[in-house]
Formats: C-alpha cells, sequence, structure tokens
C-alpha cells in the first residue's frame, strides 16, 4: 500500500483519481467515483467505523465524486498499472481562469512515486458546479465525442459560458473539424479579447483552415504573436503544402501594413513570372516603397497600362533619388525595351559607370539582349577583354555576337571562373533546347581542352555529347573521361547511353564490362539493354547472370526479361514461375509479369493460378487477351471463343466478327465476312474523315482492309490508297476491285516506301481528320467513330486505340511486353494540327517512322491532347518475312533489334529538345541505317567531328588459329606457403582438354612438396636465390609458343589452356590475354598509395565479363601470351611481391596491349587457404605499397582508354592531360630546374640550432641530447626568446660557460629566434632542434653523411613522445621526398639539416609569418636544390598542449599562403591556384588550373 501525497498540496482544492481494472482502491468514507470505477472488480467505500462496504451500484456518470484535502492521507493505492491524476488548483494571482491545461509529473516525495499523467486544471473560487468538472474531467481523459455531445447539448438549452465554448473548441480540434473548430476559437477570442490562449488558438486554427483574412485581423490585434517562432513555423509548414499560384494570392490576403513577415515578402517578390499577381493588394505597395527588385518595373508597367502614367513616374523618380544605382537597374531592368524612358534612364547610368561598378550591374542585368540593348559595344567589348574572371553572360555575349573567334580567344586565357561558367552555359543552352548555342559552345571548349580536366565540366559535356553528337564520337568522348578517372560513375552512364545509340551489341557489351566494375556505378544502368545486347551475341548464360546479380536494382523492363528469357529460350514454365515469385512485390502487379505467370501455369495446366493472374491484371484488354490465351491452352475453346468475342467487341455486336469467330479465327476467314456494302451509305454532317492506306503489291488481306475501312459505321470518309509503285498485273486487281466512290488513288511511279506514300497522301486528304491503315489488317467497324467522339468530346489532336497480332491459324502473338499493342499504325490526327505544324512522316525511313512521328507530335501537343485508349481497333496478320518479324530490322519478344535501337536513339535526345507548339525538322536526328558505318550524320554531329577531330580506325578481323607446331608452356611460382593447395592446381592443369607441353614450377625453397605428380613434361626448379611470384619469368627464353603463367592457388577449368589459346589468337598472338586486370588513371602515373585505392578500377578473376577490355595491369596467375610478343627479363624485375606491376611495365614499354578476356561468373575460382594473400599484406604494410608505387612510377604515361568502336579524337579529354607532368601537379605546371652547389669541406661544421621559450621542464634534456652526438664538429646555438618562466636561468646555470654553447636571449618571435639562432652559428651545415625535442646520438652524423655534396637539405625520421618522455608512436612519414609532393603538404619534418648557403640565398626565415615558417624554408629550399630523405628514425618529438602550431586556423591560412607564394616564384601565378578539398583537413591541399578556380 503506498500513501500519496501530492506535491503541494497547500494550494490544491481537490484531487481525482482515475484506475483500470488491475487496481484495487480503498477510499475513505467520503468515497471517489468516476466513469471507470463502474468496471473495477474490487472497489470497496471505507465507513465510519472502518468497515469496507461494496459502493459498484452506486455510481453513474452525472456525478462525480472528489477527495477534498483532509481525506488525503486516508487514500491508499496498491499500483500495478499508470494512473491519472486531476489536480484542481483554486484561482490566484498566477492562475488564471483561461489558462492552457497543462500535462506534467510530479514525484511524491514520501514514496518515490512518478505520476505520468499529471493534469493541472486552474477553476474559479465560485465553484462553478459539478457539470463543468465533469465536463473537463472527460477532456482530460480524451473522451472528446461525449464531451462535444453534452457541451452542444446545453447549448440548446442555454447560452454557453466562454469556459463551455473553449472546451467545445479545444474538443472540436481535430483533422475533420478545423472549421468548426476555427469558428468556435474566434467566437471565444471575441468574447474575450485579452485571453492570450483563445487569441494563439484562433490564429493557430485559421492556419490550418486557410483562413488568411481572419489570419491578418487576429494577427494585426494581436502582434505579439507575429514574431512567434510557433506560428511561424506552422505558417510556414501550411504555406508550403499549396500551390504556388494559391501560396501568392494567400500572402496577398494575409500581409498587410501591420502583418509584414520578411520571409513571405521575399517569397512574394521571388515568385515566378508565370504567377498572377494582385499589384493593388498591400504586399504589392509596401514592396514597391523600399524593396529592391523586378517586382518594382512590373508595378511601374501595371500603373502605365492602367492609364495612371504621372502615378508611375512618380514611383520611378522616387526610386531614382532612394535607390543606389545597383538597385535601380535590379528594380527596372526588367522593363528595358518596353519603357523608352527607363530604357534611356539606365543606359545613361551604365555608360557612365565605372569599370567595378560596370561589372557589378553587368552582373545584376546578366540577360545578354538587354546588355546589347544598353551598353555600347566597344565599352563591352573593352570590359570583356580585360577581364581577370570569366562569367557567364561574356559567353552568351560572344555567342550571341557570333564572335567565335572572341570566345575562343576568353578561354584559351584560362581566367579562373572558366570551367564553372561554361558548366553554367551549357545548362543553360540544354534547359532553353537551344542546339545552335549548344553545339557552337562544344566547339569552343574543344579549342580549349584544357578546361576539360575539371571533371564537373566532363560529365555535362558526356551529356550533351550524347544528344547532340553521333553515338560513336560520344561513346569515345565518355570513355576518354572515365580514362582520366576510372571510376567516373557519371561519365559511365553517359558512355552505356551513347553505346545503346550506336545499336551494336558487341559495343553495348564492351562498355557494360567497364561500367559495370566501377565501384559506386551510376543507378541508371540499363541492366535489360546489356542483357538484350548479351543474348543477341548467344551470350544467354550471361544475361541471366547479370539479371539475377542485380535483381534488387533494376527497373521493371530488367524484371520482365528476367522472366522472359526463362520463358521465350528456355522454355522451361518452371523456372519462369520461379523467376515471377523471385520478383520484388512492387513490381508484381505490372501487367507484363501477370501474363508471364498466366501463361507459364496454363501451360502447366495450373487453371485456377493461371486465371487468377488474368483477373489480377488492371488493363481490361491485356486481362481479357490473357484469358482468351489461358483458356485455349487449356482446352477450354468454347470459353476461349466467347473471351475473345468479349476482348474484340466490348460487349457490342459485330455479325462479322460474331460468324469470324465461329468459323475458328483464321485471319483468312475474314475474308467471306468482310464483303462491301450493297449500298454505299450517304454521307450525314458528321466531320469528314480521311483515311490513308499504302500499298506496293497485291496481298490476300487486301480486300479484307479496305472492306473494313469502307464499312465502317462513320460514313463520312474518304479512302485514300496510295500504290506505292506496284506491277501492271496487281494494278489490274486494284482497278476491278476499287469501285467505290469514296475511294481516291494516287500512284507513285518509283517505289518510295511507306512513309513516303503516306506523306504524298496527306498532300491530298480533305477531312477534319486523317488516319492511317495497313493494306493487311482488318479494321473495327466502330473504330473511326468511336476515336471521333474521344477526340471531339475531350478535345484530343491525336488519338489511337489497340492491335492484336495475329498469325494465320488466329493465335494472339504476345511481343513480351503486350498482348494488345498501340495502334500506331492506325494514328487518327486532328488534320488543321498536321497542316499548323506542317507534320509529316520522316520518309527517310523504311521503318519506325510511325513511332516516332507519334513521339514527335506528342513532345509537340502536350500530353494532354493525346490520347491512347484500350480498345481494340485493328486486328494484324503476322507475317514471318515482314520487316517487324524478322531480320536487322525485326522487333521480337526483346524489342527491337540494333537499326531500329539505333534509329529510336537517335531521334528521342532531339524529341526532348521540343518546345510546345514549336516543331522540328526530321533533319535534326540521323535516318535509320542498318550498319553504324553507314549512319548519315546531320550538321550537328559533323560540326561535333570536327571539332573534336573524329577519326575512325578499323580493327583488324583476322583471327589466328591452333597451329600443332605451338608448344603450351605454363609457368608457376610457389613457395612453402602456398603448398596448401598446390597439388590441388596442378591436377586441375594436368586435365585440361588442350594438355600443356611444359609445366615449369619455380619453388622459393630448397626442398619441393613431396604431392608434385611424377610427369615428365614437369620440371621443378628449386630457388638460389628467393625470387617469389617473379620466378614465373625466369625460364622463358629457352622456350616459343603460347606461355600460360599460373598461380599456386586457383581452381583452373577444364578448358583454360584451350580458351585462353584462343584468346591470344582472336587478337593476333599480339596482346596479353588475362582473367583479372586494373585499369589505372590515364596521365602520369599515382604517386600515392591512397590514390591507389582510390582510383583504380580492378575487374575481378571470378566476375563474368562479355568482351575484351583493355587494362593497364594484369595478375600474373592468370595471364596467356604467345612467344613472339617477347616476355620480361628476370633482370629488370629488382622487388618481389610486384610482378604483376613489373610485367606491365614491360608490356607499355615494348606497346603490348593487355586485355582481359571474356568469361562467365565464376568460370575460374580461388581455393580456400589459410595463408595471407599478397594483396592482404600490401594493404597492411606500408613500405610494400612504397614499393609498388615507385614500381607505377617507372611507366611516365599510362593509358588503357578502350576505343572500342574504333574511333579517335585528337581533341577529347585525353587532350586535356597531354601536358599533365606530375599527378600532384596542375596540369601544364614543370618545376624549374635545381642549382648546383660547392663542395662542402670533409667535415662540415654543423650548428644545432634551438630556439627556447617557457621550456623549462624540457630544455635541459633538450640541450644535452644535441650535447651528446657522436658527430665531433658541432655547435649548438640557443636564442632565449624572453621566457616568463625559470628556462633563461636553467640555462646559463648548466650551459652558460659550455665551449660549444651559444647562448643569447631576447623577446623575439619564432622566425626572429630562429634567424638569430642561425646566424650567431658558423656551420656550414644547420640542424634544427625544437627546445622540448630529443635529438637521437647518431642523427648529426647520418644526416650529415645523408646531405653529401648533392643536397641542400636532408630530412630523417622521428618517433612520438608525450610529457613524461614515454613512446607514443613511431610517427609518420611520406616515404619518398618529390618536390611535387612537397607543394601540397610539408613531409620534411624533424630531425631536417640544411646548408647554410643555400638558407642565406633564399633568405632565412620568414619573420613575418607566426606558423608554417619551417614549411615556407623547405619550399624555398626545395627550389634551389635536391632534398633526401633518410628512413632513420633519429628524433624524439614531443607531443604537448598549446605548441606554436595549435592555432589551427593561422596554420591553415598560412600553409595556404606559403604554397601560393612558391607558386607565384616559380612562375605560375596565373595558371594555378590552391585548394583545400578535404573540408576535414584544410591543410591537404590541391593544385588546380586557374579556369577551374570558380
Amino acid at each position: 500500500m503506498v500513501k500519496i501525497h501530492p506535491a503541494d498540496s497547500s494550494r490544491l482544492q481537490y484531487l481525482i483519481l482515475t484506475i483500470t481494472r488491475k487496481d484495487t482502491l480503498i477510499v475513505d468514507a467520503t468515497g471517489i467515483a468516476s466513469k471507470t470505477l463502474r468496471t473495477i472488480r474490487n472497489v470497496h467505500q471505507i465507513d465510519n467505523n472502518g468497515e469496507f462496504r461494496d459502493i459498484h451500484a452506486t455510481h453513474n456518470l452525472d456525478v462525480l465524486y472528489i477527495i477534498e484535502q483532509e481525506d488525503y492521507p486516508a487514500l491508499a493505492h496498491d499500483l500495478t498499472t499508470p494512473v491519472m491524476i486531476l489536480l484542481i488548483r483554486e484561482d490566484d494571482e498566477e492562475i488564471n481562469t483561461h489558462q492552457t491545461f497543462k500535462i506534467d509529473s510530479i514525484r511524491d516525495p514520501t514514496s518515490n512515486l512518478i505520476f505520468d499523467h499529471l493534469i493541472w486544471l486552474p477553476v474559479m473560487n465560485d465553484a462553478p458546479g459539478r457539470r463543468p468538472y465533469l465536463h473537463r474531467f472527460l477532456y482530460a481523459l480524451g473522451q472528446r465525442k461525449a464531451l462535444i455531445r453534452r457541451i452542444k447539448s446545453q447549448a440548446k438549452k442555454r447560452e454557453l459560458t466562454i469556459a463551455e465554448m473553449e472546451l467545445l473548441a479545444r474538443s472540436l480540434s481535430n483533422p475533420g473539424n478545423w472549421e468548426e473548430a476555427s469558428d468556435m476559437h474566434y467566437r471565444v477570442w471575441t468574447s474575450a479579447p485579452d485571453y492570450r490562449d483563445a487569441a494563439w488558438q484562433a490564429i493557430r486554427t485559421s492556419i490550418y483552415t486557410k483562413r488568411w483574412t481572419q489570419l491578418r485581423i487576429l494577427l494585426t490585434l494581436n502582434p505579439v504573436f507575429i514574431q512567434s517562432q510557433d506560428m511561424l513555423d506552422r505558417l510556414r509548414k501550411k504555406m508550403n503544402q499549396l500551390p504556388i499560384q494559391e501560396r501568392i494570392q494567400a500572402i496577398e490576403e494575409l500581409f498587410s501594413k501591420e502583418v509584414n513577415i520578411k520571409e513571405f515578402m521575399e517569397e512574394w517578390i521571388s515568385s515566378p513570372p508565370t504567377c498572377i499577381k494582385d499589384w493593388t493588394s498591400p504586399i504589392a505597395s509596401i514592396a514597391s516603397d523600399d524593396t529592391p527588385g523586378e517586382h518594382i518595373g512590373t508595378i511601374h508597367h501595371y500603373l502605365i497600362e492602367c492609364g495612371l502614367s504621372n502615378s508611375a513616374d512618380e514611383l520611378q523618380q522616387k526610386h531614382l533619388e532612394n535607390f543606389t544605382n545597383l538597385d535601380f537597374i535590379v528594380s527596372y531592368a526588367s522593363r528595358i525595351e518596353t519603357h523608352d524612358h527607363t530604357t534611356q534612364l539606365i543606359s545613361e547610368i551604365v555608360n557612365e559607370a565605372d569599370d567595378q561598378s560596370l561589372k557589378d550591374i553587368i552582373r545584376v542585368i546578366r540577360r545578354v539582349e538587354k546588355l546589347e540593348t544598353l551598353v555600347d559595344p566597344n565599352l563591352m567589348k573593352r570590359f570583356v577583354s580585360s577581364t581577370d574572371t570569366l562569367e557567364t553572360w561574356m559567353i552568351e555575349w560572344a555567342l550571341n555576337n557570333n564572335d567565335k573567334d572572341g570566345l575562343r580567344d576568353l578561354l584559351s586565357k584560362r581566367l579562373k571562373g572558366t570551367v564553372s561558367s561554361l558548366v553554367e552555359s551549357l545548362n543553360i543552352a540544354r534547359v532553353e533546347k537551344n542546339e545552335d548555342y549548344m553545339i557552337t559552345l562544344l566547339e569552343a571548349i574543344s579549342s580549349a581542352p584544357e578546361a576539360i580536366f575539371d571533371q564537373r565540366l566532363r560529365s555535362t559535356m558526356c551529356k550533351d555529347m550524347v544528344t547532340y553528337s553521333d553515338p560513336s564520337t560520344a561513346l569515345r568522348f565518355c570513355l576518354e573521361s572515365i580514362a582520366i578517372n576510372p571510376q567516373d560513375a557519371e561519365a559511365g552512364r553517359w558512355a552505356m547511353e551513347a553505346a545503346v545509340g550506336t545499336g551494336q551489341s558487341m559495343t553495348i557489351l564492351g562498355t557494360a564490362d567497364i561500367v559495370l566494375s566501377m565501384r559506386n556505378r551510376s543507378q541508371h544502368i540499363p541492366y535489360h539493354t546489356i542483357a538484350i545486347a548479351a543474348a543477341r551475341e548467344g551470350k544467354i548464360q550471361y544475361a541471366k547472370d547479370l539479371l539475377k546479380i542485380n535483381r534488387l536494382n533494376s527497373n521493371i523492363e530488367a524484371q520482365r526479361l528476367r522472366i522472359g528469357i526463362r520463358y521465350h529460350l528456355d522454355k522451361n514454365m518452371e523456372d519462369t514461375l520461379e523467376e515471377v515469385s523471385n520478383t520484388q512485390e512492387k513490381f508484381r502487379q505490372d501487367h507484363t509479369i501477370l501474363i508471364y505467370d498466366g501463361l507459364a501455369n496454363a501451360e502447366l495446366g495450373n487453371q485456377k493460378l493461371a486465371l487468377s493472374a488474368a483477373d489480377a491484371i488492371r488493363d481490361p484488354s491485356e486481362k481479357e487477351a490473357l484469358r482468351h490465351l489461358v483458356l485455349q491452352r487449356i482446352g477450354k475453346t468454347k470459353m476461349a471463343k466467347t473471351s475473345l468475342k468479349e476482348l474484340i467487341l466490348d460487349g457490342g455486336e459485330v455479325k462479322e466478327i460474331d460468324q469470324w469467330i465461329k468459323d475458328g479465327c483464321t485471319f483468312s476467314s475474314l475474308a467471306p465476312v468482310m464483303k462491301p456494302r450493297k449500298k454505299v451509305p450517304k454521307r450525314d454532317n458528321s466531320p469528314l474523315v480521311s483515311v490513308i492506306m499504302t500499298t506496293h503489291r497485291w496481298n490476300d488481306a487486301f480486300e479484307i482492309a479496305v472492306n473494313s475501312i469502307l464499312n465502317q459505321s462513320h460514313a463520312n470518309l474518304e479512302l485514300i490508297i496510295v500504290d506505292d509503285a506496284s506491277k501492271p498485273a496487281d494494278v489490274k486487281k486494284y482497278d476491278r476491285f476499287l469501285k467505290d466512290k469514296r475511294i481516291i488513288r494516287v500512284r507513285e511511279e518509283e517505289n518510295r516506301g511507306t512513309y513516303s506514300c503516306r506523306n504524298r497522301g496527306l498532300e491530298v486528304v480533305k477531312g477534319k481528320f486523317v488516319t492511317f491503315a495497313d493494306s493487311d489488317d482488318w479494321n473495327h467497324p466502330y473504330r473511326i467513330a468511336r476515336t471521333i467522339t474521344r477526340m471531339e468530346q475531350r478535345g484530343f489532336d491525336l488519338s489511337m486505340g489497340r492491335f492484336l497480332r495475329i498469325s494465320e491459324t488466329g493465335k494472339i502473338q504476345f511481343n513480351g511486353q503486350r498482348l494488345t499493342q498501340f495502334a500506331l499504325m492506325g494514328m487518327m490526327f486532328r488534320t488543321s494540327k498536321l497542316q499548323k505544324f506542317n507534320l509529316r512522316f520522316d520518309e527517310r525511313a523504311r521503318y519506325s517512322a510511325d513511332s516516332e512521328l507519334f513521339e514527335r507530335a506528342s513532345n509537340l501537343f502536350g500530353t494532354s491532347r493525346v490520347d491512347r485508349h484500350e480498345k481494340i481497333d485493328i486486328l494484324a496478320l503476322f507475317h514471318s518475312s515482314s520487316l517487324t518479324s524478322s531480320g536487322k530490322r525485326a522487333i521480337d519478344w526483346m524489342g527491337p533489334r540494333e537499326s531500329r535501337i539505333r534509329y529510336v536513339q537517335g531521334y528521342r535526345p532531339k524529341h526532348r529538345m521540343i518546345v510546345k507548339n514549336n516543331p522540328i525538322d526530321v533533319e535534326h536526328f540521323s535516318p535509320p541505317c542498318d550498319d553504324l558505318s553507314d549512319l548519315k550524320l546531320t550538321h550537328s554531329m559533323k560540326r561535333l567531328r570536327k571539332a573534336f577531330g573524329t577519326s575512325l580506325h578499323k580493327k583488324s578481323e583476322e583471327i589466328l588459329s591452333i597451329e600443332e607446331t605451338d608448344d603450351v608452356h605454363m609457368f608457376m611460382a610457389t613457395y612453402p606457403g602456398g603448398f596448401e593447395n598446390l597439388h590441388r592446381t596442378i591436377k586441375c592443369l594436368m586435365k585440361q582438354s588442350v594438355p600443356f607441353t611444359t609445366l615449369t614450377i619455380h619453388i622459393n625453397h630448397d626442398e619441393a612438396p613431396k604431392n608434385i605428380p611424377l610427369d615428365p613434361r614437369i620440371k621443378v626448379e628449386l630457388a638460389v636465390e628467393d625470387l617469389a611470384d617473379n620466378g614465373k619469368f625466369a625460364y622463358m627464353s629457352d622456350k616459343k609458343g603460347y606461355f600460360l603463367t599460373v598461380d599456386d592457388d586457383l581452381k583452373y577449368p577444364r578448358d583454360y589452356i584451350e580458351r585462353m589459346v584462343e584468346h591470344v589468337n582472336q587478337l593476333n598472338r599480339k596482346a596479353v590475354i588475362g582473367l583479372h586486370g586494373a585499369t589505372l588513371p590515364a596521365g602520369p602515373p599515382i604517386s600515392r598509395w591512397s590514390e591507389y585505392l582510390q582510383l583504380r578500377r580492378t575487374h575481378m578473376f571470378n566476375r563474368q565479363q562479355s568482351t575484351y577490355t583493355l587494362q593497364s595491369i594484369l595478375g600474373t596467375g592468370t595471364v596467356a601470351f604467345h612467344s613472339s610478343i617477347g616476355h620480361p627479363e628476370i633482370e629488370d624485375m629488382d622487388t618481389l611481391r610486384m610482378v604483376d606491376i613489373h610485367f606491365a611495365n614491360w608490356a607499355n614499354s615494348n606497346k603490348v596491349a593487355m586485355y582481359s578476356c571474356p568469361r562467365d561468373e565464376n568460370w575460374l575460382t580461388e581455393f580456400e587457404s589459410t595463408n595471407e594473400r599478397i594483396w592482404d599484406q600490401v594493404t597492411q604494410m606500408t613500405q610494400m605499397q612504397w614499393e609498388m608505387t615507385r614500381a607505377l612510377n617507372r611507366t611516365s604515361k599510362w593509358d588503357s582508354t578502350d576505343s572500342i568502336t574504333g574511333v579517335k579524337l585528337k581533341r577529347g579529354p585525353l587532350k586535356s592531360i597531354a601536358d599533365w607532368h606530375h599527378r600532384q601537379l596542375a596540369p601544364g605546371m614543370v618545376l624549374p630546374s635545381l642549382n648546383k652547389w660547392k663542395q662542402l669541406p670533409e667535415n662540415p661544421k654543423v650548428t644545432i640550432y634551438i630556439p627556447a621559450y617557457n621550456v623549462e621542464n624540457y630544455i635541459i634534456d633538450s640541450v644535452n641530447s644535441a650535447l651528446n652526438q657522436t658527430y665531433d664538429n658541432f655547435e649548438v646555438s640557443i636564442q632565449e626568446g624572453g621566457s616568463t618562466d625559470g628556462t633563461l636561468q636553467l640555462l646559463k646555470q648548466h650551459f652558460g660557460d659550455h665551449p660549444q654553447v651559444i647562448l643569447t636571449n631576447a623577446p623575439s618571435s619564432i622566425g626572429e629566434a630562429t634567424n638569430i639562432a642561425i646566424k650567431q652559428g658558423s656551420g656550414e651545415l644547420i640542424l634544427q632542434l625544437d627546445s622540448d625535442d630529443i635529438l637521437h646520438p647518431d642523427a648529426v652524423k647520418k644526416l650529415v653523411e645523408a646531405i653529401g655534396n648533392e643536397h641542400v637539405c636532408a630530412y630523417g625520421n622521428f618517433e612520438r613522445i608525450d610529457e613524461t618522455g614515454e613512446l607514443i608512436d613511431n610517427g609518420w612519414e611520406e616515404l619518398e621526398f618529390t618536390r611535387e609532393r612537397l607543394l601540397r603538404a610539408m613531409i620534411v619534418h624533424h630531425p631536417r639539416m640544411f646548408r647554410r648557403d643555400a638558407w642565406e640565398f633564399v633568405g632565412g626565415h620568414d619573420e613575418s609569418l607566426e606558423n608554417a615558417e619551417d614549411y615556407d624554408l623547405f619550399l624555398r629550399l626545395s627550389e634551389v636544390g635536391p632534398i633526401t630523405h633518410l628512413r632513420e628514425i633519429l628524433y624524439s618529438y614531443r607531443q604537448l598542449p598549446g605548441s606554436a602550431s595549435s592555432d589551427s586556423s593561422l596554420l591553415d591560412r598560412n600553409t595556404i599562403d606559403v604554397v601560393e607564394r612558391a607558386i607565384e616564384r616559380i612562375g605560375f601565378a596565373n595558371q594555378v591556384f590552391v585548394a583545400t578539398p578535404n573540408i576535414n583537413n584544410s591543410r591537404q591541399i590541391s593544385l588546380f588550373p586557374m579556369m577551374m578556380k570558380d
């Protein structure tokens, strides 16, 4: 039992406790009751004698029992569930009647009990009675519906009190009753205007109900809420939910002089020009007073339009006086050329401005057509020519003035802002769909390829090259971009687009092999297109694996294809259903997938499941078509016919179709039932429809086609038959048959193709509508009538229905996408639209031009004016020999073949450029062609080919075969750690389909393992010295034939030798073939391990690949080549465990290409091993990483750009790195040559200098470490800089009389102290020692030896120690010093020794620098002589808080500053800028061309 003593009980008048079923409540005689007590099983009341009695039956809902304060001690409660306490306070000066209910918690001090549901409810002193308490208690308990009923019931009897209205308003405040709640809160506020909470509730609900006028009144009279963040957040959230036009109107309604909310004012001002604004609204008046912006010009124009010219002039004069020139132009520039006076005013301001003001003005106006009106051309030309920053408007200026030379000149200056301006200009051209602007801009960029070094620009250009260039040039451009950064996913995305545009399956697959090997490939990879290309090339397993691996990342087309392969190619219904079940849930209701589901189940006899799949399809035509096929396949012939009738007639009646279905649905059986009407119906007042039909030769379905048109229910038509040069015998047949007066015949003298004939027919049409019909199709009798109805009633300009393609036997054909296909051959146009835009078919095409016209018209008209309905309009006969069904131009279940793909990929980007109601000509894209080499280039394509220097290089088609005289020699290197799987690997090699001639095994040990098979072809070589994997190449010189190097832990498939030899022959024995490769970035070699990890692209041996992919490096465990190209010499492999790189260096130096070859997923696998692999060792060992990067640097330039299509560019992305000499520098940067220095004395004197300041705890140890050197000719020079501790006293005490110590003191900065200490010494060499660090005994001796006579500086390695001298770690090091790397980072660390004469030559330490002065010095020293790195720990660096380098922000600034000075000294200040791309470490510096600076 727990006693309850609520806190602050002295101020409580009542306490009400609610409990639940599981609680037992004990109360005193006064009792307690609530709604919930009636359901409690064990509730008792304590009488005056202390006895319990049952009170279960005494409660009712209208009575509220309370516990008064004096009864609290008698109340106890056995708590098993949470409770709710209602504490009712008296009204006093702190709490008023209208205070908001407050939910809080209270802790009982005696029981440590926390009540989580505590509600404070203020009441008035005059005790309003029991019912108000009950109302408030119901509200607290969440019984809002009951409370609303009670209060509304009272409202019918009497006027509600304010408290009751407030409770009602609160109870109504939920999403279903906001309007009523808002009304009630507003009533409460009008009744008690000083009641702040009522005002807030009224404001809140006004926002929710979008009552902007009411909200303006509330905010005007309660201004404190205008600054309320809560109110602003709610208002902003509601505004953001509104459409832009409604939001602008709401702002206008809300705004007033008193309600002036800045952010909404800004939104109103900056809203799109398409928004309709009320220029008479208060916000317009307020905005025009003192806020510059384009809206002022609009208001000024509005006043003039309303005939208020005087008011407009007064407004403008006020702004002219009060605004700055810049603000005035901002406000009125939009009205240039609209009002002469305004134009004159602005022109005067512009032409009188100084250069800086002119620059600011131009940046504001930006719109070139405005600039041309305002600025004198000579002034503009002078300004542009003298600028140091390129801006977007300058590019636009040059283009608009057709000043191509001027633009090229601008780009050649390599100004800062060049790249960002080019990117913006390209984006503008793309948005504005300005093709000429785009081509001219791309041409200009090609003349300044240095700009393309920037990946942002390359990515932008990749996209535009795909749109405007021919696919081969675009693909090469993208591949060169990928060559510069092998992990460039954006370039990879557009490379795939370009590859698809070629239409060539092998090109698509070759590009995919590159793109799919990227770590973070684009999300837009067309896996289905890649898989289709693989299937077209017979690589079915590749397609299956690709779609399976990427199933979760694929689009709906890939999901359909994955299932379709099992259905159409494997013809395995069980596997088809399994693939359906593996489909993600979000795709399961796709109609195509459901069709596969239904058809596969029907084949397996699963009737219910098949019909269930059909029922799940939402498209009614697709649903009925699938039902028909399912019923047909399961033998329900009668039901299948009924379903077919329902599909075609859609509930209507057509005798001919009824008869046709009864006759077995064969296409030829349509002929007898499709007889022409004996009497031609009279034309009525319905619109005339022109039907164009073309024919080239008589066909058996011609009568069906013609009669199906003539028998249309819509009789007011003309049938224009265009004869495409048919033979005379066919013409005679036409003459006998075509007697109907509605037929108009047009004869072509030479065969021109269907689309040319349709255009000929369009020249003679007279109808309001025009449609087309093929000469071998049946047209539904209601086709024209119902299409016209839809177009007339709904305002469509283009409409088409569906068609069924059926075989001669009447079977519906499934194209892999749909059963009922959209009837492009039966499109109906509004003739006026065709004539207005001169829309015609692309008559250069013999196929797909109907698709092209439909898509072009859809873009032109807008989707709202185009109709595609689900009714079956046409039955089309399937011809196995038609263009659609066979050959290169066919469309099968996977989609169109390459010539159609090429055509579609060519016209679609141009269609996207169409502006509504602004057509393009078909000459903007290439016509169809059967071969890529026959592609007819558009004018834009020709311009871009010329600009980028596109050239074609045909690949050799010659393939060599295995000759009997060619031996197969295999080479392996192993060691005891590799013996684990050696016998398994040898066993795989001995079971090959093509046997090897010899297998030479180099063993890096003095004893061979016992399990090597005894075979005369196997020769074991025990190592005289450890050659590691280099041993694979130690025994090649006396052999000829095919060379295969292998590893000791791989499971080689049985056909490994056979396949690898075939691959070598496939490439004419002129290349190296492998399975595992890496592609390095083109350009100078990688110099750091981090770059290697980041930039290289890996092609794993166990991953599938479909083509030969050019590689930089091949893993020598899977390499094959022919001896005719030579082989590397073992003597050239001077480091171990780097054999792959040594081999790659040999191949590069001998111009031997290296390719990873095609293979299936997991064709080659690894044996499990307990030994650590070399790659794992490299990732953990800094020394090996350094050796690897050094080995990579033996090749001066890498380039693994795969041409794929045989195209090369003279001025593509690779041109941008042609002058890139070192990866640590910007392209074009070359460091100057170094000075030679005089020879030092045989035993040069060393000055060890120590600047000292406040280091009393460490200075003695530091100086002693300098004095304890094993080198004998040295001195210690100490400059004490005015310490405030005991540093100076200690120095004098311990070293004041020491003969090798020079001690001076004076207040000084770090730079001053350093220079003083060095100058007062006399050594030829100088060594720096910080006053809290320790110099190791051999440091001076070893550094003197390292510096020799060749170097101006030598430095060693250091360890880090803490304040007590305990070791922290071995510090860090850049393994090899390079001048280039020093420009990017301060790598010359302690201890460092340098020549005095070199120090004096460069001017000593810069005393103006508070830190980074050492970095500055070594940058200057590196410019005059070589520096060397001794990789030994010779120094202990003490890591202390509060050191000179602790001011990181100052150090960051100084670091950048000293690098910029260095760049200026070597002559690249105007060509290179310093950037810190890593925001987490601003001292990680990069050097970029100036044109990349924004």
